[in-house]
């Protein structure tokens, strides 16, 4: 029971950041928790959530899963494959808390899967909003509160200004 605690909790935090963006960008982010898809009559399949987000130049959609487990297992890339193969979904993120084996992540690379602990995943929503915001989305708040709810999420070595890609 400790475990699913710990595994509910993860996902109520990769919730609370989604749901942040979903209320800074109200018209082009659309947050959906645990969406039933009908795979076949008789099948189902619920991932942890979908985001929709819209940008100048395109509508992007990820199924985002999530696992708080020191190894993880094959059921998720099980779940994840029979989605891309019954459906028009083909983008995913596993967004990641305990320490996955370093083959598991590449085979979910493999399959297309990014692949992102829960500070990385956080960088990444800051960058959508980023493009939201340079793309002319109007905002509910402003970039600089973003900033400060986001960090809450991040590690201690990360700040808002990593948001931005840094050029080498």
């Amino acid at each position: 029971m400790i475990g699913n605690n710990k595994g509910a909790e993860f996902e109520s935090r990769v919730g609370e950041i989604l749901e942040t963006l979903e209320r800074i960008h109200p018209g082009s982010v659309r947050v959906f928790t645990k969406p039933l898809y009908k795979l076949r009559e008789d099948e189902e399949i619920i991932p942890d959530f979908e985001l929709h987000f819209d940008l100048l130049f395109e509508e992007a959609r990820y199924i985002i899963e999530c696992q708080n487990r020191e190894k993880t297992d094959s059921a998720l890339a099980h779940k994840i494959r029979h989605i891309k193969a019954l459906t028009r979904k083909n983008r995913f993120i596993f967004v990641y808390g305990g320490s996955p084996t370093e083959w598991n992540l590449a085979a979910y690379k493999n399959d297309g899967i990014l692949t992102m602990s829960i500070a990385e995943f956080s960088l990444f929503v800051g960058r959508i909003s980023i493009q939201l915001h340079r793309s002319g989305h109007p905002d509910e708040v402003s970039v600089e509160d973003f900033d400060l709810e986001l960090a809450r999420f991040l590690e201690d070595d990360v700040s808002p200004s990593d948001y931005e890609r840094k050029i080498s």
